[in-house]
C-alpha cells in the first residue's frame, strides 16, 4: 500500500468548502452585532446617568444659592419690615418651593414647604423669634435634603444605575 497515493475524502466536503466560510462569517457578524448593541446600550446608560448626575449637581447648587437669598431676605424683612422686603421674601420662597417635591410622602420636602409657608406669616405678625426658629428649622431640613441627594448621586455615579422610585406627585397647597 502506497501512503503517498492516499486521499482523504470527507462526505460533503464540497458544500462545506462553499458554505463553511459563509457560516463562519455569519457567526462572526452576529457576535459583532451583539457586541455593538451591548456597547451602545452601555453608552446610552452612562450618558443618562452622567446627565442626571450633572443636573442634580446643578439643582443642589441652585438650592443652596436660593436658600441663602431667602435667608438674607427674611433677615432684612425682620430687621426693617416693608412691603418691598416682604415681596423679596415671597420671591425667594417661591424659588425654593419650585425646587422641592410637593409630594407629602417625602417628609423632608414637606417639612421644608411647611416652614416656607409659615415664615412670611410670622414676619407679618412681627414674631421675630418664631420666624427665626422656623428659619433655622428650614435650614436644617435643606441641609438634610442636600445630604440625601448628594448621597443618592454618589451611589448612582459609583454603581452606574439610577435609583428609580416611582412616586405619585400632587401639588401641596399651603395655607398662608
Amino acid at each position: 500500500m502506497d501512503f503517498n497515493s492516499l486521499t482523504i475524502s470527507t462526505p460533503s466536503s464540497g458544500w462545506l468548502s462553499f458554505f463553511g466560510p459563509i457560516i463562519a462569517a455569519a457567526i462572526a457578524l452576529f457576535g459583532v452585532g451583539l457586541t455593538v448593541r451591548a456597547a451602545l446600550q452601555n453608552n446610552r446608560k452612562n450618558l443618562l446617568v452622567g446627565t442626571i448626575t450633572t443636573e442634580r449637581a446643578t439643582w443642589r447648587q441652585d438650592l443652596r444659592a436660593e436658600t441663602a437669598l431667602f435667608v438674607e431676605a427674611v433677615h432684612e424683612a425682620l430687621a426693617k419690615p416693608s412691603a418691598e422686603r416682604l415681596v423679596k421674601v415671597h420671591r425667594h420662597r417661591v424659588g425654593l418651593r419650585l425646587r422641592v417635591n410637593p409630594n407629602p410622602k417625602h417628609q423632608t420636602d414637606s417639612d421644608i414647604l411647611a416652614a416656607l409657608g409659615a415664615i412670611p406669616t410670622l414676619i407679618v405678625a412681627k414674631n421675630k423669634v418664631g420666624a427665626l426658629a422656623k428659619l433655622q428649622e428650614l435650614e436644617g431640613n435643606i441641609q438634610t435634603l442636600l445630604k440625601e441627594e448628594w448621597d443618592k448621586s454618589k451611589r448612582e455615579a459609583e454603581s452606574g444605575k439610577l435609583e428609580v422610585k416611582p412616586v405619585e406627585s400632587k401639588p401641596l397647597v399651603l395655607e398662608q
